[in-house]
């Protein structure tokens, strides 16, 4: 994933230093980047973008001309996890524990050893917000 990161989609950007894209988040086999643009899907489907994107997951009824299987699933290739949702807030808060909101109100969050009972229950945006910005961490007890 860093390869086309920094292979495709920096240079495409006009470089590190542009501040047109940078890299909000990463872990093992996840990121998530931050793109200037006044036309994001323009960009994906660029000649240049187009044979690295993912669009299997994208809304078919939004997006009847890019929904596609052909790069689906394969190595290195970038998906949008969130598919042609947008991505509102992003609380990072430590490896693997990570809280989107997206334009369509949709939640996901991830704490990597958490149940996911457990985490419906008590893992708010706000408790996200305040692990990142006042505690620096998030406990929950759980039992085995």
């Amino acid at each position: 994933m860093a390869e086309t990161f920094w292979d495709n989609l920096v240079p495409y950007y006009g470089g590190p230093l542009s501040g047109r894209i940078y890299l909000a988040y990463s872990d093992t086999d996840l990121v998530f980047i931050k793109i200037f643009t006044k036309d994001l899907v323009g960009d994906l489907t660029s000649q240049t973008l187009q044979p690295i994107i993912d669009f299997s997951n994208w809304d078919p009824i939004k997006y009847p001309h890019l929904v596609n299987s052909q790069n689906k699933n394969e190595f290195g290739r970038v998906k949008n996890e969130l598919g042609s949702d947008t991505l509102i807030e992003l609380i990072a808060a430590l490896p693997k524990c990570y809280c989107v909101v997206t334009q369509n109100e949709k939640l996901k969050k991830a704490a990597k050893g958490t149940s996911k009972h457990l985490m419906k229950k008590y893992l708010t945006v706000e408790r996200f917000k305040e692990a990142l910005l006042k505690e620096g961490s998030l406990e929950i007890q759980q039992t085995p």
